[in-house]
């Protein structure tokens, strides 16, 4: 008896893996603004959200990188120093803001220097360690482009020699 097969579409398996990746972009915004709700608003605990926040962020860079994806995208290179002013910038709101609401008493009492001190140097150390995360990204993305262009060079080249032997 033959099994039956069944003959995907190319356009139906594209809807599929757009429909599933406009449910992970879904998933991933709810974990994250989970994650800010519970931090600023709850002080409640939020390790699970936010190791699945991580954890989806690593899988996706890992797995591009492994399958060759250029994670610069169309538009070119990712710009560092954008990267860095947005992840300063949400580290330093949400900390900030959590900071203050736990805070507001000693700093109103104290004076904002304090305050305005700590945003500082969390703003500088959070971009900093943003920066540092995305050069090092962009340099494991450049080598694997490089050794994805060598295999294909190598390719082309061999089927360049097979036609001029024919």
């Amino acid at each position: 008896m033959k099994k039956n097969k069944i003959i995907r579409d190319e356009r139906v398996i594209t809807q599929m893996n757009r429909i599933q990746g406009e449910a992970y972009i879904i998933i991933s915004v709810v974990l994250f603004s989970s994650v800010i709700v519970q931090q600023i608003f709850f002080d409640a605990p939020y390790a699970v959200e936010l190791f699945c926040v991580v954890g989806i962020a690593i899988y996706t860079i890992i797995r591009s990188i492994i399958a060759g994806i250029n994670l610069e995208g169309t538009q070119g290179k990712i710009n560092t120093f954008t990267v860095m002013f947005f992840v300063g910038m949400l580290v330093t709101i949400i900390q900030g803001t959590k900071n203050y609401t736990a805070y507001s008493e000693m700093y109103q009492r104290d004076g904002m220097g304090y305050f305005i001190a700590v945003l500082v140097v969390l703003f500088i150390s959070s971009s900093i360690l943003g920066g540092l995360v995305i050069m090092v990204l962009n340099y494991i993305n450049k080598k694997r482009q490089q050794s994805i262009q060598r295999a294909l060079d190598e390719e082309e080249t061999k089927d360049w020699r097979c036609l001029n032997l024919s």
